[in-house]
């Protein structure tokens, strides 16, 4: 996930630069929004299905756990065995595929 965003803040920099005229401008937009987006992206966890389709489950868990306290819900255990029972279908599948 970090090279994606790597990959998006080089793109997102080039076009908002090109839209400015001024050397100067150009040089504090692309430090302040680099700046901004890599502040953004290193605060954001990355998505539990992420985790899960990359084998952390117990990170996963720990996410999902942290979700549903924040919105005052209760943690399914069921859907969380179901997501992880899905991920390794998938993921023999694709292994057989190869």
């Amino acid at each position: 996930m970090e090279t994606f965003n790597n990959n998006f803040i080089d793109i997102y920099n080039t076009i908002y630069i090109f839209l400015f005229v001024s050397s100067k401008k150009k040089q504090t937009s692309f430090f302040y929004s680099y700046l901004y987006l890599n502040i953004i992206f290193s605060v954001l966890p990355e998505s539990a299905r992420w985790m899960i389709s990359k084998g952390h489950y117990k990170q996963a868990e720990a996410l999902l756990r942290k979700i549903a306290k924040t919105n005052k819900r209760t943690f399914d255990e069921e859907a969380f065995q179901q997501l992880k029972n899905e991920d390794a279908e998938v993921n023999n599948i694709i292994f057989f595929c190869k």
